[in-house]
């Protein structure tokens, strides 16, 4: 076999290859605008707004994804984000439940 056969061989192949998941922090989406944070995890399941702050929530199954968004001269960042369990269904048993939910569509 040629080195060509060879490097189209590798080529398919990791072509065919999922990429692996991309393990995403609440504490990553700092400072992130909120155009951003609808690009990357959609419109919020709820919204509070009490100028000049703004509160966004995230739902999934067990686990809430909170993100508290502050006005500078740019506009609205993230300026603090957080997991926590959901009140009927106890701790969130894998921190980056919300996130991950809301990245493969599962959304509550």
């Amino acid at each position: 076999m040629g080195r060509r056969a060879v490097w189209v061989m590798l080529l398919l192949v990791s072509c065919a290859t999922p990429a692996p998941q991309a393990r995403l922090a609440p504490e990553q989406l700092k400072g992130m605008k909120q155009a951003d944070i609808v690009g990357l995890l959609g419109e919020p399941d709820f919204r509070r707004s009490e100028p000049p702050a703004e509160l966004w929530q995230y739902r999934a199954a067990d686990c809430v994804l909170d993100l508290f968004f502050d006005r500078d001269r740019d506009g609205l960042r993230v300026s603090a984000a957080a997991t926590r369990g959901r009140a009927d269904a106890g701790t969130c048993p894998d921190a980056d439940a919300p996130l991950k939910a809301h990245l493969t569509g599962a959304r509550l």
